[in-house]
Protein backbone atom coordinates (compact mmCIF):
# COMPACT_ATOMS: atom_id res chain seq x y z
CA UNK A 1 0.00 0.00 0.00
CA UNK A 2 2.95 2.34 0.57
CA UNK A 3 3.88 3.11 -3.05
CA UNK A 4 0.30 3.23 -4.28
CA UNK A 5 -0.75 5.50 -1.40
CA UNK A 6 2.21 7.79 -2.00
CA UNK A 7 1.42 7.99 -5.72
CA UNK A 8 -2.25 8.74 -5.14
CA UNK A 9 -1.39 11.28 -2.46
CA UNK A 10 1.13 12.98 -4.74
CA UNK A 11 -1.42 13.32 -7.56
CA UNK A 12 -3.99 14.73 -5.11
CA UNK A 13 -1.45 17.28 -3.81
CA UNK A 14 -0.64 18.39 -7.36
CA UNK A 15 -4.36 18.81 -8.07
CA UNK A 16 -4.82 20.81 -4.84
CA UNK A 17 -1.87 23.07 -5.64
CA UNK A 18 -2.94 23.62 -9.24
CA UNK A 19 -6.55 24.42 -8.39
CA UNK A 20 -5.62 26.82 -5.59
CA UNK A 21 -3.25 28.64 -7.96
CA UNK A 22 -6.00 28.73 -10.59
CA UNK A 23 -8.47 30.22 -8.10
CA UNK A 24 -6.07 32.88 -6.81
CA UNK A 25 -4.83 33.75 -10.30
CA UNK A 26 -8.27 33.95 -11.88
CA UNK A 27 -9.69 36.09 -9.09
CA UNK A 28 -6.67 38.41 -9.18
CA UNK A 29 -6.24 38.76 -12.94
CA UNK A 30 -9.75 38.39 -14.36
CA UNK A 31 -12.43 38.88 -11.70
CA UNK A 32 -11.01 41.86 -9.85
CA UNK A 33 -10.90 45.30 -11.41
CA UNK A 34 -7.63 47.17 -11.80
CA UNK A 35 -8.25 49.41 -8.80
CA UNK A 36 -9.04 46.38 -6.65
CA UNK A 37 -12.23 47.91 -5.25
CA UNK A 38 -14.75 45.58 -6.84
CA UNK A 39 -14.91 41.86 -7.36
CA UNK A 40 -17.01 40.19 -10.03
CA UNK A 41 -17.61 37.18 -7.75
CA UNK A 42 -20.10 39.19 -5.70
CA UNK A 43 -23.38 40.27 -7.27
CA UNK A 44 -25.75 40.57 -4.33
CA UNK A 45 -28.26 43.37 -4.96
CA UNK A 46 -26.70 43.94 -8.40
CA UNK A 47 -23.64 45.64 -6.90
CA UNK A 48 -20.05 44.51 -6.74
CA UNK A 49 -18.02 44.31 -3.57
CA UNK A 50 -14.52 43.16 -2.69
CA UNK A 51 -15.61 40.99 0.25
CA UNK A 52 -16.02 37.74 -1.69
CA UNK A 53 -12.63 38.16 -3.36
CA UNK A 54 -11.21 38.74 0.13
CA UNK A 55 -12.89 35.57 1.40
CA UNK A 56 -11.40 33.70 -1.56
CA UNK A 57 -7.93 35.08 -0.87
CA UNK A 58 -8.23 34.11 2.80
CA UNK A 59 -9.28 30.59 1.78
CA UNK A 60 -6.35 30.18 -0.61
CA UNK A 61 -3.88 31.55 1.96
CA UNK A 62 -5.32 29.32 4.69
CA UNK A 63 -5.07 26.35 2.37
CA UNK A 64 -1.42 27.11 1.57
CA UNK A 65 -0.45 27.71 5.21
CA UNK A 66 -2.44 24.68 6.36
CA UNK A 67 -0.70 22.47 3.80
CA UNK A 68 2.68 23.82 4.89
CA UNK A 69 1.91 23.14 8.57
CA UNK A 70 0.73 19.62 7.72
CA UNK A 71 3.94 19.00 5.75
CA UNK A 72 6.14 20.29 8.58
CA UNK A 73 4.32 18.20 11.18
CA UNK A 74 4.53 15.16 8.92
CA UNK A 75 8.29 15.65 8.54
CA UNK A 76 8.75 16.23 12.28
CA UNK A 77 6.91 13.01 13.14
CA UNK A 78 8.21 10.85 10.29
CA UNK A 79 9.63 8.15 12.60
CA UNK A 80 6.48 7.79 14.71
CA UNK A 81 4.58 4.82 13.32
CA UNK A 82 1.35 5.95 11.62
CA UNK A 83 1.33 9.45 13.12
CA UNK A 84 2.34 11.30 9.92
CA UNK A 85 -0.52 9.69 7.98
CA UNK A 86 -2.95 10.54 10.79
CA UNK A 87 -1.78 14.17 10.86
CA UNK A 88 -2.05 14.49 7.09
CA UNK A 89 -5.40 12.71 7.06
CA UNK A 90 -7.03 14.86 9.72
CA UNK A 91 -5.47 18.05 8.35
CA UNK A 92 -6.62 17.27 4.83
CA UNK A 93 -10.13 16.49 6.02
CA UNK A 94 -10.28 19.81 7.88
CA UNK A 95 -9.01 21.75 4.86
CA UNK A 96 -11.45 19.89 2.62
CA UNK A 97 -14.38 20.76 4.86
CA UNK A 98 -13.17 24.36 4.90
CA UNK A 99 -13.24 24.47 1.10
CA UNK A 100 -16.74 22.94 1.07
CA UNK A 101 -17.82 25.77 3.38
CA UNK A 102 -16.16 28.44 1.22
CA UNK A 103 -17.69 26.98 -1.93
CA UNK A 104 -21.14 26.86 -0.35
CA UNK A 105 -20.80 30.45 0.88
CA UNK A 106 -19.53 31.82 -2.44
CA UNK A 107 -22.12 29.94 -4.52
CA UNK A 108 -24.98 32.31 -3.73
CA UNK A 109 -22.84 35.36 -4.54
CA UNK A 110 -21.73 33.85 -7.86
CA UNK A 111 -25.36 33.06 -8.70
CA UNK A 112 -26.31 36.67 -7.93
CA UNK A 113 -23.45 37.99 -10.10
CA UNK A 114 -24.54 35.70 -12.94
CA UNK A 115 -28.17 36.80 -12.57
CA UNK A 116 -27.06 40.46 -12.61
CA UNK A 117 -25.28 39.85 -15.91
CA UNK A 118 -21.78 40.74 -14.75
CA UNK A 119 -18.92 40.11 -17.16
CA UNK A 120 -16.82 36.91 -17.05
CA UNK A 121 -19.62 34.52 -16.15
CA UNK A 122 -17.70 31.44 -17.29
CA UNK A 123 -14.61 32.40 -15.25
CA UNK A 124 -16.80 32.81 -12.18
CA UNK A 125 -18.26 29.36 -12.73
CA UNK A 126 -14.81 27.81 -13.19
CA UNK A 127 -13.60 29.39 -9.95
CA UNK A 128 -16.60 27.88 -8.18
CA UNK A 129 -15.95 24.46 -9.75
CA UNK A 130 -12.29 24.74 -8.73
CA UNK A 131 -13.31 25.45 -5.13
CA UNK A 132 -15.32 22.24 -5.02
CA UNK A 133 -12.50 20.44 -6.83
CA UNK A 134 -10.00 21.53 -4.18
CA UNK A 135 -12.44 20.37 -1.51
CA UNK A 136 -12.77 16.97 -3.20
CA UNK A 137 -8.98 16.61 -3.54
CA UNK A 138 -8.39 17.47 0.12
CA UNK A 139 -11.17 15.16 1.29
CA UNK A 140 -9.87 12.33 -0.90
CA UNK A 141 -6.35 12.88 0.47
CA UNK A 142 -7.75 12.82 3.99
CA UNK A 143 -9.55 9.55 3.34
CA UNK A 144 -6.47 7.98 1.73
CA UNK A 145 -4.29 8.93 4.69
CA UNK A 146 -6.82 8.03 7.37
CA UNK A 147 -7.44 4.77 5.54
CA UNK A 148 -3.72 4.11 5.57
CA UNK A 149 -3.67 4.53 9.35
CA UNK A 150 -6.75 2.38 9.94
CA UNK A 151 -6.38 -0.30 7.28
CA UNK A 152 -2.86 -0.10 5.97
CA UNK A 153 0.12 -0.30 8.25
CA UNK A 154 -1.95 -0.57 11.39
CA UNK A 155 -3.63 -3.84 10.40
CA UNK A 156 -0.48 -5.97 10.49
CA UNK A 157 1.11 -4.54 13.64
CA UNK A 158 1.59 -7.16 16.28
CA UNK A 159 0.55 -10.04 14.03
CA UNK A 160 2.76 -12.72 12.55
CA UNK A 161 2.47 -12.35 8.81
CA UNK A 162 4.97 -14.12 6.62
CA UNK A 163 3.88 -12.23 3.50
CA UNK A 164 4.12 -8.74 4.99
CA UNK A 165 7.03 -6.56 4.04
CA UNK A 166 9.32 -5.41 6.89
CA UNK A 167 7.99 -1.87 6.57
CA UNK A 168 4.41 -3.07 7.07
CA UNK A 169 5.10 -5.04 10.27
Amino acid sequence: MGAAKSGIDFVLHVIQFGLVLFIAGTVTIILRNREGLTCLLDGIDGATSSRICTVTYIATATSAVGSLVISLLTCATCCLCGLPDAIEGVGSLLLGLGWVGVGAYVTRFVKAANDAGFAHRSWRQWVLYAMYGVAAAFLASGLVNCGSVCCGRGSSRGHKNANASPAMV
